[in-house]
């Protein structure tokens, strides 16, 4: 169980590498994206998974 856990995590943790290297390389087209893909809003959302708080302070 333990080691199914382990790999499952590494594929998570690589899974997530992968997607934030893609989106901040803008390597997706706006047409293959979400609807509001290009909402300032929605983006600080997107980029704010890592912040330790919330909401994210504005400058």
């Amino acid at each position: 169980m333990l080691r199914a856990t382990k790999a499952l995590m590494l594929v998570t943790d690589l899974g997530f590498v992968v997607y934030f290297s893609v989106m901040g390389l803008g390597l997706i087209p706006p047409e293959w994206a979400f609807a509001d893909y290009g909402n300032p809003l929605m983006a600080d959302w997107n980029w704010s998974s890592g912040s330790t708080s919330w909401p994210a302070p504005r400058a």
